[in-house]
């Protein structure tokens, strides 16, 4: 027989569940903060759907939407975890309960119906103190993204809300992303050999931090000159291909480790940023430089070599075209200046009145 819990939280508040048995295990149902009157009401109907074996994991399903009562902050948490396991990388997954986690910390376990503009907007607030802008715009995505999955399997109603909960307008960055020739040389200085190729691995490939750490022996071919990204290592699943050139072929063929396995079986998504982090302070670079500037660093010479943004596009893996150009469109300071230069104008140098060109036009050719 299922049991009916109250509970006392460390913030004081009190909240109910159920414990309960399925398949020999124990089970858990949150119903969260509400009345005593509410809390056995839901109590009473999930006994009843328990004996009818309507159940659906831990989530009590009513055949079509979900019961007011039901529909609490830490249940939306649930149906996003059970969609994301299905559909996203586990880190993928533990990130955006990581971010639920902290939307329950700061809101309660709240019913979806009261997650007002007003009521993220003050969230909002208290995350700014701290986090950056940017990484709370993450968390207000995957928000955003949980309700409309709910909408779309009718976990919620699709009257919900009109308008998403909106992210901070961030300035364009002024910080250059993208390594100059002495950056590269200076990062590259690192007498830690490993994390010396792994930076060049990125800067030959374009890969991003993760995919790059992923890769293994299996996925390069030296005959041909390849390195195969995985679906399940690339970026929303999608596959690609990437041409060795001769800079990391010489450094592949000559690999001081057996060839089998990871290529930096050592190091982890964290570490090796915060290791970036602590080398890139040492060697002054500045803000804004991040070992997502290998990446840039490597579309950045595509594009001007090659002048073709599908080409880019393709050997970055991203999801279209208009994805690269955001990002990789805009004329470099170099081609700047030469656009500049280009132009001539009928300057009196002198400041005598004469044109030096003996015409009176005011440019030419």
């Amino acid at each position: 027989m299922p049991t009916l819990r109250k509970r006392k939280r460390s913030d004081k508040r009190t909240v109910w569940d159920i414990r309960y048995y399925a398949d020999g295990k124990r089970q858990t149902f949150t119903i969260g903060e509400t009345d005593t009157r509410t809390a056995q009401k839901i109590y009473h109907e999930f006994c009843a759907r328990l004996a009818q074996g309507k159940l659906d994991g831990n989530i009590v399903i009513p055949r079509g939407k979900v019961a007011r009562d039901e529909r609490t902050l830490s249940g939306l948490a649930k149906h996003a975890a059970s969609f994301a396991a299905v559909n996203k990388k586990p880190a993928t997954a533990e990130r955006e309960q990581n971010v639920f986690d902290r939307l329950l910390a700061l809101m309660g376990d709240i019913p979806v119906s009261a997650l007002t503009h007003q009521r993220v907007e003050e969230y909002k607030a208290i995350r700014l103190q701290e986090v950056s802008p940017a990484t709370l715009n993450i968390e207000i995505r995957i928000l955003n993204t949980a309700i409309n999955q709910a909408i779309e399997t009718e976990w919620i109603e699709t009257d919900f809300r009109k308008k998403a909960f909106r992210q901070i307008r961030i300035p364009e960055s002024d910080s250059k992303t993208s390594l100059s020739g002495a950056q590269i040389t200076r990062l590259l200085s690192t007498k830690d050999m490993e994390f010396r190729r792994y930076l060049i691995f990125l800067l030959c490939t374009g890969c991003r931090r993760s995919e790059a750490l992923e890769i293994t022996w299996n996925d390069i071919d030296l005959d041909d000159g390849v390195v195969f990204v995985r679906g399940s290592v690339g970026k929303m699943g999608k596959r690609r291909q990437i041409p060795i050139n001769d800079q990391l072929l010489e450094i592949l063929e000559k690999w001081p480790h057996p060839r089998t396995g990871k290529l930096f079986p050592n190091f982890k998504p964290n570490q090796i940023t915060m290791k970036f982090r602590r080398w890139a302070k040492e060697c002054e670079m500045p803000e804004g430089i991040s070992l997502h500037s290998f990446r840039s660093t490597f579309g950045n010479h595509i594009r001007e070599d090659e002048g073709d943004i599908y080409i880019v596009s393709k050997l970055l893996g991203h999801s279209s075209v208009e994805v690269t150009a955001k990002h990789y469109m805009g004329a470099s300071s170099e081609q700047l200046r030469r656009a500049v230069n280009s132009i001539r104008f009928n300057i009196d140098e002198d400041g005598d009145g004469q044109d030096p060109s003996g015409s009176d036009g005011t440019r030419t050719e």
